[in-house]
């Protein structure tokens, strides 16, 4: 295992591994270390610890996860191609099998109870009493079981502070996962959610500080109080069509998200839901939604656009229009569709305007490119826009219609070098 290595055995130091694991070989190279894929056959490998000297190296292996420890601050998916590990601690152990291939967590790591009178089913409680362990050595990857004893795994709770987890499956088997069930697992960073999830309960995620992957089934119906709050490395969630309320402080403190799509079905949005998510810019509330409570996007710093497709929702009971702590901290302006009535010329703290359909873009989203004028539109989901071209601005013609199936569409002209000027406009279908 040692010729050939470019380093010096450090840190752990005579520490070693007996895991079972593909044959990898390990490659010497003048400017560092190669990892490759020798055979996919798994036996029993003695995996040491070394350190790169000088940083570098790639992974030639496919579909891997690799995972660093001091020098590389966070694992990273190779899903293809070559990935740069960064200089630190790292081992042949590291290297992981393919996404969503990680063997099934056995039912012996897991306490569990079965209910045979209301509901036949598994609730998972916890962890046995090796079985953190043995999660911890299989990389942090817990996988649950579908089955045990034959039996359908319906419920999961009792996984709080486990800090070594690294990713999380919930099979297609779970329909509720329980309140606290996963909150400080701090260095949690994927999600993987079944299909057939219809309740996440309070606190559920919490203070997951590194969750960053999150995939909700689109099954789920309910998401309890404060289930994501401070989940600082969020970047984008999307609420299934099937949720009817997101609860109190559900997304609080999510500082990174960037990117929300609420869904068509939800009909309220509770206290401080999306407060202090710091790096959101704009958000869009659907047809669907009939009330607000208190300081929904409560200092959320960046955002500075709502456009709603919805009439005006009372806020925690009383009009919109005399609300100033919805949008308490921030500088912007709501939008609301055409369609729509009730509005004035404020909503929660925010003057109000009706939402137009417009071009996009740097330099006003318009350019010249290879043989066609093209531009991007923006507007409501799921309508039409209608361009229409003219080289005298008396005289219009339709020039293509446009879906706007996620609220924007591109247009291209490849007639518009046949005329020695072409004006373009919108308008609705």
């Amino acid at each position: 295992m040692r010729s050939g290595i470019a380093g010096e055995k450090a840190g752990h130091r005579g520490a070693s591994l007996k895991v079972r694991r593909p044959n990898w070989t390990l490659l010497g190279a003048a400017f560092g270390i190669f990892l490759a894929a020798a055979s996919a056959n798994a036996q029993n490998a003695r995996i040491d610890w070394y350190r790169v000297a000088n940083g570098g190296g790639v992974s030639t292996s496919n579909g891997c996860m690799i995972m660093g420890t001091s020098g590389q601050a966070e694992p990273g998916f190779v899903q293809a191609g070559n990935v740069t590990v960064a200089e630190g601690f790292w081992s042949a152990d590291a290297v992981m099998p393919p996404k969503g291939s990680w063997p099934v967590t056995p039912a012996a790591d897991f306490t569990y109870t079965t209910n045979l009178v209301y509901q036949v089913g598994i609730m998972i409680t916890g962890f046995s009493s090796t079985g953190y362990a043995d999660v911890v050595q299989a990389g942090g990857h817990l996988n649950f079981p579908d089955t045990i004893n034959g039996y359908p795994v319906l419920w999961i709770e009792g996984f709080g502070n486990r800090t070594a987890l690294v990713s999380v499956r919930i099979p297609d088997s779970v329909t509720k996962i329980y309140d606290y069930a996963f909150e400080y697992c701090t260095n949690l960073t994927t999600l993987t959610m079944g299909t057939n999830v219809t309740a996440i309960n309070d606190v559920a995620f919490a203070y997951c500080d590194h969750l960053s992957n999150v995939t909700l089934s689109d099954s789920l119906v309910n998401i309890g109080s404060s289930t994501f709050s401070y989940c600082h490395a969020l970047t984008s969630i999307n609420i299934p069509n099937n949720v009817r309320t997101i609860g109190d402080q559900t997304f609080f403190g999510c500082t990174s998200l960037t990117n929300l799509t609420i869904g068509n079905s939800v009909m309220s949005i509770n206290t401080e839901a999306f407060a202090y998510c710091y790096a959101l810019r704009s958000v869009t509330i659907p047809a669907s939604m009939i009330a607000f409570g208190v300081g929904m996007f409560y200092g959320c710093s960046s955002l500075t656009s709502a456009y709603f497709l919805c009439n005006p929702p009372p806020c925690n009971g009383s009009p919109g229009s005399l609300n100033t702590d919805t949008f308490y901290g921030e500088v912007g302006m709501v939008y609301y569709a055409p369609n729509t009535t009730g509005w004035t010329n404020v909503y929660g703290g925010w003057p109000t305007a009706a939402w137009k359909p417009k071009i996009v873009g740097a330099g006003g989203g318009a350019a010249a490119g290879g043989s066609n004028f093209h531009f991007n539109i923006s507007w409501m989901p799921n309508t039409s826009m209608v361009v229409e071209g003219s080289t005298d601005l008396l005289n219009w013609t339709p020039v293509s219609t446009n879906r706007l199936t996620s609220g924007a569409a591109y247009f291209s002209d490849p007639q518009w070098t046949n005329y020695p000027s072409r004006f373009y406009r919108l308008r609705s279908q």
